[in-house]
């Protein structure tokens, strides 16, 4: 999958490249966004697209970067796609902006399920024991909300999720250990 995900931003970073250099250069293109009724938007699209090229290649150094790169790309091709569709263009026609709006979405969904942790959250080195400041041996009873209600962890045993429960039968429970079956928060 990195592999897919490595050559699908390449690609989309060099058609990019081509395109934005196309729209602010090209006679052609020129053209199209008359067809379009876009003319005055022709350089600013230009540049969005050369300013998301680079975005995709910052990515390598911070994965925000690649991130909003490809959310602006695919928004971008989103449009693209329907102002296509909305001037009755043919498949062929409306096809790159298809592929490169589902490349970049690809792209996207992947660059945002990256999640780099804190290095506080990091895992440790084995044998490594991490003390847990203000954890204590012995189960803390649940505090009450201001109704004297205590909230349960979803998955509660035979409740079948998040339950509220008295205080003082919290309270109980804790003492009797059912807290352990019931995967209570302490």
């Amino acid at each position: 999958m990195q592999i897919i995900f490595e050559i699908a931003r390449v690609v989309s970073a060099v058609a990019f490249f081509g395109y934005g250099i196309a729209c602010l250069v090209s006679q052609r293109m020129d053209a199209e966004f008359k067809r379009y009724g876009l003319a005055r938007f022709r350089r600013l699209v230009g540049a969005l697209e050369c300013f998301g090229a680079t975005g995709l290649l910052v990515g390598y150094v911070t994965n925000q970067a690649l991130v909003l790169a490809a959310a602006g790309l695919t928004l971008l091709m989103l449009l693209a796609v329907a102002t296509r569709l909305r001037l009755g263009d043919s498949l062929a026609q409306t096809l790159p902006a298809f592929v490169l709006f589902v490349l970049n979405a690809f792209v996207l969904g992947v660059a945002a399920g990256r999640v780099e942790e804190p290095a506080s959250r990091q895992a440790t080195p084995a044998g490594t024991r991490l003390r847990v400041r203000g954890a204590s041996r012995r189960p803390r009873v649940h505090a009450p909300d201001r109704r004297g209600w205590s909230l349960r962890a979803a998955g509660a045993g035979d409740w079948g999720g998040a339950a509220r429960v008295p205080w003082m039968a919290a309270r109980v429970f804790c003492h009797v250990s059912v807290c352990e079956r019931w995967r209570c928060r302490y």
